[in-house]
């Protein structure tokens, strides 16, 4: 049982890591451009509390169904991602109001976790593949990840 605010989360570690364990898609499966291939290679650098939380849900935070990249930080050069993961698990324990399509991606509907790493889940999924166990939920997270391909990513991405 995870703990977040005013709702708790049950998840089947187990079935979740089974899954990612037996699926060979990486993020990069379906897309090859260079920011998912710079969230790709800056998994292993991103800070050990938030792979431990991915782990902890039994997820391979390198198989997101979905990534996007909305916007990033120059002087730091970080860029903030946006995307999501499913969970084998369903909303237990009060919030499941605030874990509806239309609260997506505001202040009320996300939870800290860490400095610059947010989540939020819904019992609203996309992009499941048939084989991922049931009950199904999707991990939403909200992230800020290191451009790790050499230089400044605002450079490489003429932004």
């Amino acid at each position: 049982m995870f703990h977040f605010q005013s709702f708790s989360v049950d998840v089947d570690v187990e079935k979740t890591r089974k899954y990612y364990e037996e699926s060979r898609r990486m993020l990069t499966e379906g897309c090859d451009c260079i920011l998912c291939r710079n969230f790709l290679a800056a998994c292993g650098s991103l800070d050990g509390d938030i792979r431990q939380f991915f782990d902890s849900l039994g997820v391979d935070i390198r198989k997101a169904p979905d990534m996007t990249t909305v916007h990033g930080d120059k002087e730091r050069n970080i860029l903030y991602y946006q995307g999501f993961y499913h969970i084998c698990g369903r909303i237990v324990d009060g919030g499941e109001e605030k874990c509806h399509e239309k609260y997506r991606w505001q202040q009320t509907a996300e939870y800290e976790i860490f400095p610059a790493f947010k989540v939020f889940f819904t019992t609203r999924s996309a992009l499941i593949e048939g084989t991922f166990p049931k009950p199904v939920l999707q991990l939403e997270v909200d992230m800020e990840v290191p451009w790790v391909m050499g230089g400044n990513f605002a450079e490489a991405l003429n932004w």
